[in-house]
């Protein structure tokens, strides 16, 4: 037993999986070692698509009809995407991978559009010509066979002119694989035909008439709307029936502005709502044209540009001219009020000695902390001795009317106060009295004092009216 499994072991090991990958229509040599004369087992194939596992070669007979098998050689001729998968050899109850085969497309690809023509070349190597549909690669049919013009186009589709094989007005039932082989069904080439739809961009804009013209050469059996942004869909015209009304399906939609003619659709006007996608199809449902339609919004009129800017000109200079209004306004006020304070600056301080205050005068000065020395205003009272006069009591309010003047105006006198420093107080003796007093008289001092002047006022009745400028008042004897 313990032999038997070292020797499992040993032939286990020479078991190495070789990766390979091939163009369809190659071939594939076996290795040597799996291969006539020293190789007398089984070789198994399991298809990649999870098949069931199938017998390939049994001690040098050939179980698969493309498999080739030599005195010296094994190969799988003309691969296909069903030779896609894994290759094994059995020992006792196991199996064991030897092999793992990848197909790979290498076909030479070309396009064509809806009705267009295919041409194939035929050298004088190629004697068989079959299609594989994309749909089902795996069913192949002979379209043209050199030796056998019974096999020519069992499909119906295309024919033989001179060297080469055409297709005219080819579908998408044309699109597939095209295998050119020789007489032991070698492949040569292989081409890939894709047929797809016409596909057009719109841009009309809003209001103007706008025609979508079919493709040259097709009839469309089906047309459908798609609008932008919806899920719907509008159709246009069923089973090709000629005398259906276009809008009858959806007059809601495009109303009576749509029109169809022999080779085209004409809108008019288009509107910003036909915009979406039209699409026409053959009998087959077969997709033969699609047009992308955006209907651009109409430009307004120039004249509407016009009006737009002459109306933001006419804000503009309206703004401008209440903001310098408004401007103008707060300087007027402000050079009215800075005039103000400038002519209540100016104006000297006006004491009254009254218990009334003319209309029209002066304010009030208002007496500060500081202390003043005082002048009578009149000349005569100035020659009165040093000692100032008694504390005279309180007037009646007739003593305190100003004296009239000829004219019947009374005459007030301005009082002009002239500020100066501080002086130290004095004290006046009389001689017998040593009692102080305050100085209210004359001050020898050099230092600022203020002085009571007169004004002369003329009278506004006559201007040889002489009126005195000076008027007495004891309200300045305070002792």
């Amino acid at each position: 037993m313990l032999l038997t499994f070292l020797f499992a072991c040993l032939f286990c090991g020479s078991f190495a999986v070789e990766h390979e990958q091939l163009c369809y229509g190659r071939s594939y040599r076996f290795p040597s070692r799996y291969s006539p004369p020293s190789f007398t087992g089984k070789i198994y194939f399991t298809p990649k698509s999870r098949g069931s596992r199938r017998l390939l070669y049994d001690d040098g007979e050939a179980k698969d009809p493309r498999l080739k098998v030599t005195a010296t050689s094994l190969s799988l001729q003309h691969l296909t995407e069903q030779d896609e998968g894994t290759f094994s050899t059995p020992f006792g109850s196991m199996y064991y991978d030897i092999v793992s085969l990848k197909i790979l497309e290498c076909a030479e690809g070309t396009h064509r559009y809806y009705n267009g023509l295919y041409r194939i070349n035929l050298p004088h190597n190629v004697d068989i010509l079959e299609f594989a549909p994309v749909s089902k690669p795996d069913r192949t049919r002979i379209l043209w066979n050199r030796t056998n013009t019974q096999a020519t186009s069992e499909g119906g589709r295309g024919r033989l002119t001179k060297n080469s094989w055409e297709i005219s007005k080819v579908t998408q039932q044309d699109n597939g694989y095209y295998n050119l082989r020789d007489k032991s069904n070698t492949l040569i080439s292989r081409k890939k035909l894709t047929v797809t739809e016409y596909t057009e961009n719109y841009n009309p804009k809003e209001g103007e008439t706008f025609f979508l013209q079919y493709p040259s050469a097709i009839t469309p059996w089906q047309i459908t709307f798609s609008p932008h942004g919806q899920g719907e869909t509008i159709p246009l015209l069923l089973n090709g029936d000629p005398e259906e009304d276009l809008d009858y399906y959806n007059r809601l939609q495009f109303g009576d502005r749509v029109y169809r003619q022999n080779d085209g659709i004409e809108f008019s006007p288009v509107e910003t709502k036909d915009s979406g996608i039209f699409e026409f199809r053959d009998k087959d449902q077969r997709l033969m044209f699609a047009a992308n339609v955006d209907v651009e919004e109409a430009n307004a009129p120039a004249y509407v540009y016009v009006i737009i800017f002459v109306a933001i000109i006419a804000t503009a200079v309206m703004c401008c001219l209440c903001i310098r209004r408004c401007c103008c306004k707060k300087s007027a006020s402000k050079a009215q009020t800075t005039a103000t304070t400038a002519t209540a600056a100016a104006t000297p301080a006006v004491y009254y000695h009254g218990p009334t205050q003319p209309a029209g005068t002066g304010y009030a000065a208002t007496p500060t902390s500081t202390a003043y020395s005082y002048q009578p205003v009149n000349p005569a009272r100035a020659a009165t001795p040093a000692v100032p006069p008694s504390y005279q009591a309180h007037n009646p309010a007739g003593a305190r009317e100003p004296a009239p003047d000829s004219s019947g105006l009374p005459v007030y006198n301005t009082v002009v106060i002239h500020p100066s420093p501080l002086q130290p107080e004095t004290t006046v003796s009389s001689g017998q009295d040593s009692t102080p007093a305050p100085t209210l008289g004359f001050s020898s001092d050099p230092g600022p004092r203020f002085e009571l002047k007169g004004m002369n006022i003329p009278s506004a009745l006559s201007s040889d009216t002489t009126i005195s400028n000076v008027y007495t008042s004891d309200k300045l004897n305070f002792m």
